[in-house]
């Protein structure tokens, strides 16, 4: 539920007036591969890529906030985000944009 009503702010700035805030489009499941020496380590699902009106390109994922600074950071699935995060950062050069609430 909060993934979209995310989704739907992000929607009410596609009227914003600012450059650096209105999106020209938002893309959902985005699918980035991990690829090392050839070896393919895996995938990571995008919720959302976002694209701005001044070309700025940024990808966004929506998370309890359980997994992102309570106890559950340090549980499995805390830990293979963090993970995917990283390897999103060192692969594709994509610092992953974490969101844990709509407002």
């Amino acid at each position: 539920m909060g993934e979209y009503k995310y989704f739907q702010k992000l929607q009410l700035l596609k009227n914003a007036t600012n450059e650096s805030e209105r999106i020209v489009s938002i893309d959902r499941q985005t699918t980035y591969s991990f690829v090392v020496n050839g070896v393919y380590i895996g995938n990571y699902r995008a919720d959302f890529v976002v694209k701005y009106a001044n070309g700025r390109e940024e990808v966004h994922d929506f998370k309890n906030p359980y997994l992102v600074t309570g106890k559950g950071k340090n549980s499995p699935a805390g830990a293979i985000f963090n993970y995917k995060k990283k390897l999103m950062l060192a692969l594709h050069g994509i610092d992953i944009v974490v969101v844990t609430k709509y407002i």
